[in-house]
């Protein structure tokens, strides 16, 4: 009776590290050439916030003055473009 007992947690623990085992297989072939842990304090010590990465885009006076061309048309040429030869007024 124990021995049967001790079979049938022998064979729970065989089937579980192999399946255990496969996982870590998947995950190498999937993730291996890339993937990596990294410590959670390494993380947040390194990790960037949505500030910090993001600003706001500052709204320069001539931009807005500049806008729109005669009679509400768009100005020619292309923004941060050289202008055409010949096309400028």
């Amino acid at each position: 009776m124990i021995e049967a007992e001790n079979q049938k947690k022998l064979a729970d623990y065989q089937a579980l590290v192999k399946k255990g085992q496969e996982n870590v297989k998947d995950l190498n072939l999937r993730f291996g050439d890339w993937y990596f842990v990294v410590n959670d304090d390494v993380f947040r010590k390194i990790r960037l916030s949505k500030d910090k990465v993001v600003k706001k885009k500052e709204k320069k006076a001539d931009a807005a003055a500049g806008a729109a061309g005669k009679n509400g048309a768009p100005p020619a040429g292309v923004p941060g473009l050289p202008p055409i030869p010949g096309a400028s007024k």
